[in-house]
């Protein structure tokens, strides 16, 4: 280049150059944030069922899919030179910071979403309506249900489904660019947690603990995982399941093979509801009795408690995982954005 270029082309193309090499590299980095990096294993799981081998076996067992973190490790040139490692956050030194508080005077919200657009969605029981505010709007739309929702979670960017808790045994597909119900699923149980992970709904209900729903096929198949009681919330990072207890009280985390991975009990939790998981897999509960978040760390051993200014009784709570952003709502309708430090 030095030989045939003049300098003025010299410049420009070292330009993009460097332009093209960002571009790579936060594509890595978006790759790497994601866990797309991680490696994937299937696994089978036989059915004990087969050393007899009589009329009441329904399956050969069951296959599912394991992640194990990859051994690549990314890290950029300037990176390098500032530090030879890479450290973890401190479980103790992590804040929440707020960026946003509203409120939409709602009454009895019981679920609540942030897409990764920005589209706030909130569950009113009261109303029989979802409250939806979009990004860079002040205002916010109305979607009339003609029946209460409780739980809510994202199926797409354009999809949420809807539990109903005691007031029908449904699941609502709802269709946010028409505005409207797009499909109603019967459910043999009243539904109130919900969560979407890898093409099925994972849900709670009051008499068979949390049941598992494939949106493709309809077949649902209880986890025999959960406890068998009201208002338990659920949620689903890297194929653990996570759970609430508000009854016992106590929050309880189960591996991809259904087995119990930990527990947490602690006099701080009172009537806790909602639950979410960050990126790394530490836990956030909408700890409503209390009026606090109650977050624990990965292996449940360690617990922080947050006071929530402005958000009395704090009961759902979502993560936009692209971001470290949590979207916190209480039961009457006042919510925020909070940046986790």
């Amino acid at each position: 280049m030095r030989n045939h270029s003049s300098e003025l082309q010299i410049f420009i193309g070292t330009k993009e150059f460097e332009s093209e090499i960002r571009t790579q590299e936060r594509e890595v980095e978006e790759l790497n944030r994601d866990h797309q990096l991680n490696k994937r294993r299937i696994v089978f799981q036989e059915n004990i069922k087969l050393s007899v081998f009589d009329s009441e076996i329904s399956s050969l067992g069951d296959v599912a899919i394991e992640m194990q973190p990859s051994t690549i490790c990314y890290t950029k040139s300037k990176e390098k030179q500032a530090q030879s490692t890479v450290h973890r956050r401190n479980f103790d030194d992590i804040n929440l910071k707020v960026e946003k508080l509203f409120n939409f005077k709602g009454k009895y919200v019981f679920g609540s979403t942030i897409l990764e657009n920005d589209t706030l969605c909130f569950a009113d029981f009261a109303t029989n309506s979802l409250n939806i505010k979009y990004a860079n709007e002040s205002t916010f739309h109305s979607i009339d249900l003609h029946i209460k929702p409780y739980d809510l979670s994202n199926v797409d960017s354009q999809t949420l489904a809807v539990t109903t808790g005691s007031a029908g045994r449904k699941i609502l597909i709802v269709n946010l660019k028409e505005k409207s119900v797009e499909k109603t699923i019967n459910t043999e149980h009243y539904c109130c947690g919900v969560s979407f992970f890898d093409g099925n709904l994972i849900y709670s209900s009051r008499s068979k603990g949390l049941l598992s729903l494939n949106l493709q096929n309809g077949i649902v198949k209880e986890l025999d995982i959960g406890s068998q009681t009201a208002d338990v919330y659920v949620a689903v990072h890297d194929g653990k399941i996570y759970c609430t207890d508000n009854k016992t009280p106590l929050i309880q985390c189960y591996n991809a093979d259904k087995t119990l991975a930990w527990e947490f009990k602690d006099k701080s939790l009172c009537e806790p509801r909602g639950i979410a998981v960050d990126k790394s897999g530490i836990v956030y509960v909408g700890n409503q009795g209390g009026g606090t978040v109650v977050m624990i760390s990965q292996d449940g051993s360690k617990h922080k408690t947050f006071n929530i200014e402005g958000i009395p009784n704090p009961r759902t709570l979502s993560f936009k995982k692209a971001r470290t952003r949590l979207l916190i709502c209480g039961l009457e309708g006042s919510a925020g954005i909070f940046d986790v430090l």
